[in-house]
């Protein structure tokens, strides 16, 4: 996958114990990231894709090398009114799956 990277600084309150694991601040980090799997028999697909902007939609293209493209499909989405939302117990649904049928 191509796209555009950015730099990303250590994030200061990630706890002490954890940062040692991130290392020195990343760079070229993807705004998009990928992960195809595919059933044993080349049938069923799953994608996972993570879009990194904070503020932009993105509009992805697939193409299918060696593989009949689906014809139907399902898009399972978490979603937020922030990406810096998270659910706790006074606020369960912050973070919801949406799913729709992807065609």
């Amino acid at each position: 996958m191509d796209c555009e990277t950015f730099d990303a600084p250590v994030w200061t309150d990630v706890p002490e114990r954890i940062q040692p694991m991130m290392g020195e601040n990343p760079t070229g980090v993807p705004y998009v990231d990928v992960s195809v799997t595919a059933s044993g028999d080349r049938r069923r697909l799953a994608v996972f894709l993570v879009n990194r902007y904070l503020d932009e939609a993105v509009t992805i293209t697939f193409a299918f090398e060696g593989l009949q493209s689906p014809a139907s499909g399902r898009l399972r989405q978490i979603a937020a009114d922030s990406p810096f939302e998270r659910n706790d117990f006074e606020h369960p649904d912050q973070l919801r799956i949406l799913e729709v049928d992807a065609r």
